[in-house]
Protein backbone atom coordinates (compact mmCIF):
# COMPACT_ATOMS: atom_id res chain seq x y z
CA UNK A 1 0.00 0.00 0.00
CA UNK A 2 1.57 3.35 -1.03
CA UNK A 3 2.73 5.79 1.70
CA UNK A 4 1.04 9.14 2.06
CA UNK A 5 3.12 12.30 1.44
CA UNK A 6 3.30 12.99 5.19
CA UNK A 7 4.63 9.50 5.99
CA UNK A 8 7.22 9.76 3.20
CA UNK A 9 8.42 13.05 4.69
CA UNK A 10 8.72 11.52 8.17
CA UNK A 11 10.67 8.54 6.80
CA UNK A 12 13.10 10.84 4.97
CA UNK A 13 13.68 12.99 8.08
CA UNK A 14 14.17 9.87 10.26
CA UNK A 15 16.76 8.50 7.81
CA UNK A 16 18.70 11.76 7.85
CA UNK A 17 18.70 11.84 11.67
CA UNK A 18 19.90 8.21 11.91
CA UNK A 19 22.64 8.86 9.37
CA UNK A 20 23.91 11.92 11.20
CA UNK A 21 23.85 10.04 14.50
CA UNK A 22 25.83 7.12 13.03
CA UNK A 23 28.47 9.46 11.58
CA UNK A 24 28.77 11.29 14.89
CA UNK A 25 29.24 8.07 16.84
CA UNK A 26 31.84 6.76 14.37
CA UNK A 27 33.72 10.05 14.51
CA UNK A 28 33.81 9.91 18.30
CA UNK A 29 35.11 6.32 18.17
CA UNK A 30 37.91 7.27 15.76
CA UNK A 31 38.97 10.17 17.97
CA UNK A 32 39.14 7.89 21.02
CA UNK A 33 41.34 5.40 19.14
CA UNK A 34 43.66 8.14 18.00
CA UNK A 35 44.06 9.38 21.57
CA UNK A 36 45.16 5.90 22.64
CA UNK A 37 47.96 5.93 20.05
CA UNK A 38 49.44 9.17 21.37
CA UNK A 39 50.78 8.78 24.95
CA UNK A 40 49.59 11.40 27.34
CA UNK A 41 52.39 13.61 28.67
CA UNK A 42 53.54 12.66 32.16
CA UNK A 43 53.18 15.23 34.89
CA UNK A 44 56.32 17.28 35.33
CA UNK A 45 57.06 15.74 38.72
CA UNK A 46 57.05 12.21 37.21
CA UNK A 47 59.56 12.95 34.49
CA UNK A 48 62.97 11.46 35.23
CA UNK A 49 66.18 12.66 33.71
CA UNK A 50 68.71 10.13 32.41
CA UNK A 51 71.26 9.41 35.15
CA UNK A 52 74.45 11.37 34.66
CA UNK A 53 77.78 10.53 36.31
CA UNK A 54 78.99 13.67 38.06
CA UNK A 55 82.31 15.08 36.82
CA UNK A 56 83.88 14.72 40.26
CA UNK A 57 83.36 10.93 40.05
CA UNK A 58 84.73 10.61 36.52
CA UNK A 59 87.86 12.69 37.03
CA UNK A 60 89.65 10.32 39.47
CA UNK A 61 89.09 7.41 37.06
CA UNK A 62 90.55 9.38 34.18
CA UNK A 63 93.53 10.47 36.26
CA UNK A 64 94.26 6.91 37.41
CA UNK A 65 94.04 5.62 33.82
CA UNK A 66 96.37 8.35 32.57
CA UNK A 67 98.78 7.56 35.40
CA UNK A 68 98.86 3.87 34.47
CA UNK A 69 99.44 4.68 30.83
CA UNK A 70 102.25 7.07 31.71
CA UNK A 71 103.88 4.41 33.90
CA UNK A 72 103.77 1.89 31.07
CA UNK A 73 105.18 4.38 28.60
CA UNK A 74 107.89 5.44 31.05
CA UNK A 75 109.22 1.91 31.67
CA UNK A 76 112.92 1.71 30.99
CA UNK A 77 114.36 -1.36 29.26
CA UNK A 78 115.75 -2.41 32.64
CA UNK A 79 112.32 -2.15 34.30
CA UNK A 80 110.68 -4.13 31.50
CA UNK A 81 113.35 -6.81 31.88
CA UNK A 82 112.77 -6.94 35.65
CA UNK A 83 109.03 -7.35 35.23
CA UNK A 84 109.54 -10.08 32.65
CA UNK A 85 111.91 -11.90 35.00
CA UNK A 86 109.41 -11.65 37.87
CA UNK A 87 106.64 -13.03 35.69
CA UNK A 88 108.84 -15.97 34.71
CA UNK A 89 109.63 -16.67 38.37
CA UNK A 90 105.99 -16.50 39.48
CA UNK A 91 104.85 -18.87 36.74
CA UNK A 92 107.77 -21.32 36.85
CA UNK A 93 106.76 -24.98 36.93
CA UNK A 94 110.23 -26.43 37.50
CA UNK A 95 113.20 -25.15 39.53
CA UNK A 96 116.60 -26.58 40.40
CA UNK A 97 117.79 -23.92 42.82
CA UNK A 98 116.44 -21.27 45.18
CA UNK A 99 115.04 -18.08 43.77
CA UNK A 100 117.04 -15.07 44.96
CA UNK A 101 114.88 -12.63 46.95
CA UNK A 102 116.32 -9.38 48.32
CA UNK A 103 116.77 -9.66 52.08
CA UNK A 104 116.15 -13.43 52.18
CA UNK A 105 119.11 -15.70 52.93
CA UNK A 106 119.13 -19.49 52.63
CA UNK A 107 121.93 -21.84 53.63
CA UNK A 108 122.20 -25.61 53.86
CA UNK A 109 123.40 -27.44 56.96
CA UNK A 110 123.40 -31.21 56.55
CA UNK A 111 119.89 -32.48 55.87
CA UNK A 112 118.22 -29.19 56.69
CA UNK A 113 118.19 -25.68 55.36
CA UNK A 114 117.92 -22.41 57.27
CA UNK A 115 115.94 -19.47 55.93
CA UNK A 116 116.52 -16.00 57.36
CA UNK A 117 114.32 -13.12 56.30
CA UNK A 118 116.17 -9.94 57.25
CA UNK A 119 113.37 -7.72 55.92
CA UNK A 120 110.50 -9.29 57.87
CA UNK A 121 112.80 -10.40 60.71
CA UNK A 122 112.22 -14.12 61.13
CA UNK A 123 114.00 -17.42 60.61
CA UNK A 124 112.95 -21.02 60.10
CA UNK A 125 114.50 -24.39 59.37
CA UNK A 126 113.08 -26.62 56.64
CA UNK A 127 113.98 -29.92 54.91
CA UNK A 128 116.72 -29.90 52.28
CA UNK A 129 114.33 -31.26 49.64
CA UNK A 130 112.43 -27.97 49.57
CA UNK A 131 113.43 -24.96 47.46
CA UNK A 132 112.37 -21.31 47.49
CA UNK A 133 110.39 -20.82 44.28
CA UNK A 134 107.61 -18.74 42.65
CA UNK A 135 108.39 -15.84 45.00
CA UNK A 136 109.69 -12.35 44.31
CA UNK A 137 109.12 -10.48 47.58
CA UNK A 138 110.11 -11.04 51.21
CA UNK A 139 106.54 -10.89 52.50
CA UNK A 140 105.42 -13.96 50.51
CA UNK A 141 107.75 -16.93 50.32
CA UNK A 142 106.84 -20.31 48.84
CA UNK A 143 108.72 -23.54 49.44
CA UNK A 144 108.26 -26.21 46.77
CA UNK A 145 109.34 -29.81 46.31
CA UNK A 146 111.63 -29.64 43.28
CA UNK A 147 110.76 -33.22 42.26
CA UNK A 148 106.97 -32.97 42.30
CA UNK A 149 106.48 -29.23 41.83
CA UNK A 150 103.28 -28.40 39.90
CA UNK A 151 102.88 -32.04 38.80
CA UNK A 152 99.21 -32.52 37.92
CA UNK A 153 98.33 -29.33 39.79
CA UNK A 154 97.53 -26.23 37.68
CA UNK A 155 97.42 -24.14 40.89
CA UNK A 156 100.96 -25.31 41.73
CA UNK A 157 100.40 -24.98 45.48
CA UNK A 158 103.59 -24.81 47.56
CA UNK A 159 104.40 -27.34 50.27
CA UNK A 160 104.84 -24.45 52.69
CA UNK A 161 103.98 -20.80 52.28
CA UNK A 162 105.13 -18.04 54.65
CA UNK A 163 103.23 -14.77 54.48
CA UNK A 164 103.58 -11.48 56.34
CA UNK A 165 100.94 -8.75 56.30
CA UNK A 166 100.61 -5.49 58.25
CA UNK A 167 96.93 -6.10 59.00
CA UNK A 168 97.00 -5.49 62.75
CA UNK A 169 97.50 -1.71 63.10
CA UNK A 170 96.25 -1.67 66.71
CA UNK A 171 98.69 -4.37 67.78
CA UNK A 172 95.96 -6.66 69.14
CA UNK A 173 96.69 -10.08 70.53
CA UNK A 174 95.95 -12.81 67.99
CA UNK A 175 92.88 -13.92 69.93
CA UNK A 176 91.39 -10.41 69.80
CA UNK A 177 92.51 -9.91 66.22
CA UNK A 178 90.70 -13.08 65.10
CA UNK A 179 87.54 -11.95 66.88
CA UNK A 180 87.72 -8.47 65.32
CA UNK A 181 88.28 -9.84 61.82
CA UNK A 182 85.43 -12.31 62.14
CA UNK A 183 83.11 -9.56 63.34
CA UNK A 184 84.15 -7.40 60.37
CA UNK A 185 83.56 -10.27 57.93
CA UNK A 186 80.31 -11.33 59.53
CA UNK A 187 81.37 -14.98 59.63
CA UNK A 188 83.79 -17.29 61.47
CA UNK A 189 86.56 -17.08 58.85
CA UNK A 190 89.27 -17.98 61.39
CA UNK A 191 87.47 -20.93 62.93
CA UNK A 192 87.96 -23.58 64.07
CA UNK A 193 91.23 -22.59 65.70
CA UNK A 194 93.44 -24.01 68.41
CA UNK A 195 95.93 -22.34 70.72
CA UNK A 196 99.42 -23.91 70.72
CA UNK A 197 102.84 -23.14 72.18
CA UNK A 198 106.06 -23.44 70.16
CA UNK A 199 109.28 -22.70 72.04
CA UNK A 200 107.43 -20.78 74.73
CA UNK A 201 105.63 -18.61 72.14
CA UNK A 202 101.87 -18.63 71.66
CA UNK A 203 100.83 -19.81 68.21
CA UNK A 204 97.36 -20.31 66.79
CA UNK A 205 96.45 -23.01 64.27
CA UNK A 206 93.41 -22.39 62.07
CA UNK A 207 91.86 -25.29 60.19
CA UNK A 208 90.58 -24.64 56.68
CA UNK A 209 88.68 -27.09 54.49
CA UNK A 210 87.59 -26.11 51.00
CA UNK A 211 86.51 -29.21 49.04
CA UNK A 212 88.74 -29.93 46.04
CA UNK A 213 90.72 -26.74 46.75
CA UNK A 214 92.53 -26.91 50.09
CA UNK A 215 92.44 -29.03 53.21
CA UNK A 216 94.96 -28.02 55.83
CA UNK A 217 96.14 -25.48 58.37
CA UNK A 218 97.38 -21.95 58.88
CA UNK A 219 99.76 -21.30 61.78
CA UNK A 220 99.71 -17.71 63.08
CA UNK A 221 102.15 -15.48 64.96
CA UNK A 222 101.97 -11.74 65.55
CA UNK A 223 104.25 -8.87 66.47
CA UNK A 224 103.28 -5.22 66.46
CA UNK A 225 101.16 -4.43 63.43
CA UNK A 226 102.23 -7.54 61.52
CA UNK A 227 100.59 -10.93 61.25
CA UNK A 228 102.74 -13.90 60.19
CA UNK A 229 101.24 -17.14 58.92
CA UNK A 230 102.47 -20.46 57.53
CA UNK A 231 100.18 -22.47 55.29
CA UNK A 232 100.51 -26.27 55.04
CA UNK A 233 98.27 -29.00 53.64
CA UNK A 234 96.88 -31.64 55.96
CA UNK A 235 98.85 -34.42 54.21
CA UNK A 236 102.13 -32.60 54.91
CA UNK A 237 101.37 -31.26 58.39
CA UNK A 238 102.72 -34.17 60.45
CA UNK A 239 106.07 -34.46 58.68
CA UNK A 240 106.61 -30.69 58.50
CA UNK A 241 105.43 -29.80 62.00
CA UNK A 242 109.03 -29.99 63.37
CA UNK A 243 110.07 -27.39 60.76
CA UNK A 244 107.12 -25.13 61.51
CA UNK A 245 107.97 -25.25 65.22
CA UNK A 246 111.41 -23.75 64.46
CA UNK A 247 109.82 -20.50 63.17
CA UNK A 248 111.19 -17.63 65.27
CA UNK A 249 110.71 -13.87 65.14
CA UNK A 250 114.05 -12.07 65.42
Amino acid sequence: MPFSPQKKKLLIISGIVLGVTAVTLRTAQILREERRKVPEPRPAEEKRARPVIPPEAVQPILEETEKRLEELEALTPEEEARRTAERDILTAERVTEDVVIPGVLVRTEGDKRILRNTVENYRMDFPAWLLVARSVASDWIELHDAKTMCAGDPACDPVLRIRVAATNPRGLTLEKWFAAEEKKAGSAIYSPRKKLTFGGVTVWRVTETIPRVFDGYYYYWSRGAKIYDIRVADIDDARLRPSIETFRLE
